[in-house]
């Protein structure tokens, strides 16, 4: 098409564009009214159709930069750090946990971190690492607890298996789970608003991040 006709394509589309975004704001505002508070985005492939904060009644006015506890998508990023550090042959999914902790009991010490990015390590607890700072004394609370069944018999979801993640990430790396995150992901996808929250180990590998 020639500019012109490009133009006037667009000029006919903006209409159709407006009415949208106003049909999406009524949806968001009746959930609102409802209670929601937060950031409403919507895209169509690349392009963002509409993006607008919704603040609550009473609190913290929202704005399209508020950050937000993102929870369990966190695992997200540290499986992505885990799939960084194997194309850096720095780890390998058929890895034992013992070759990271070699301290572990020996019950525990053949789960593997492809069962632990599965959730099917056979684990029982869940955030035994909450309230403790130190890295080997929330891998000892988490390897202390029973095994429920055989690994990678069975699918349990649950945030310890991505505690020991983030731990794995640290020894292989070096550094942080949290460093290692921010230059390895975060840095290279100019994801400037996506940062941490909390300390303990609580807090790392299965949540602990916040985002816009």
């Amino acid at each position: 098409a020639t500019g012109i006709e490009q133009a006037a394509i667009a000029k006919a589309a903006a209409p159709a564009a407006a009415q949208s975004r106003e049909r999406l704001d009524v949806i968001a505002r009746a959930q609102a009214d409802s209670g929601f508070s937060g950031v409403v985005l919507v895209a169509r492939d690349s392009v963002v159709l509409f993006e607008k904060a919704y603040s609550p009644p009473v609190g913290k006015r929202l704005t399209l930069a508020s950050k937000f506890n993102i929870g369990s998508m966190t695992k997200g990023f540290t499986a992505a750090a885990l799939l960084r550090l194997r194309s850096q042959h720095r780890l390998s999914f058929n890895d034992p946990i013992s070759d990271f902790f070699p301290y572990g009991p020996p019950a525990k010490r053949g789960i593997t971190i492809f069962q632990l990015l599965t959730h099917t390590s056979g684990l029982r607890g869940h955030s035994a690492g909450t309230g403790i700072m130190r890295r080997e004394g929330a891998v000892n609370a988490i390897l202390s607890l029973p095994v429920d069944y055989p690994p990678g018999t069975h699918y349990r979801y649950s945030d310890d298996d991505y505690q020991l993640l983030a731990a794995i990430i640290e020894v292989a790396s070096r550094t942080t789970w949290e460093d290692y995150i921010k230059r390895e992901i975060l840095d290279p996808a100019r994801m400037t608003a996506t940062g941490f929250q909390g300390g303990d180990w609580g807090h790392k590998g299965a949540n602990g991040m916040r985002s816009t």
